[in-house]
């Protein structure tokens, strides 16, 4: 359902983006006196908002075919369980980062200065000694 929900709204953005101006202007405009239809001066990044305002619902029907594809064989967890799932991989993070960290400061106290990941987390890099798993 909040995939189907950012489908839609997806599209709406989209065709908030269009202007005729640059869609059908440009490739339109007579250089040479003789009015003709120029496809090779489309913007190619008007393509998307272009379906979003001509054809919605078949843009909308395409899009749905492909999320339903994508998650059609997936079994992911029920909606009520994601929170608690997602609150033990954190915790797990959490621990394997200050088991890191431990590993870092050993290295240092046998001369092996290590980097730390820029990404590092502050909370196991500040952490004391005697928190840190050995």
């Amino acid at each position: 359902k909040r995939a189907i929900a950012a489908v839609d709204a997806g599209i709406a953005a989209l065709a908030g983006q269009y202007d005729d101006r640059h869609l059908i202007g440009g490739p339109t405009r007579p250089m040479d006196g003789h009015p003709h239809l120029a496809l090779d001066r489309l913007p190619a990044n008007m393509a998307p908002a272009f379906l979003a305002v001509v054809v919605p619902d078949l843009l909308r029907a395409a899009l749905i075919e492909r999320v339903d594809g994508f998650y059609a064989d997936r079994e992911d967890p029920p909606e009520n369980q994601r929170a608690k799932l997602i609150a033990q991989l954190e915790a797990e993070i959490a621990d394997l980062e200050a088991a890191e960290e431990g590993l870092i400061r050993q290295a240092e106290r046998s001369g092996l200065p290590i980097l730390r990941r820029a990404d590092a987390d502050p909370r196991a890099v500040l952490a004391a000694d005697t928190s840190l798993p050995t």
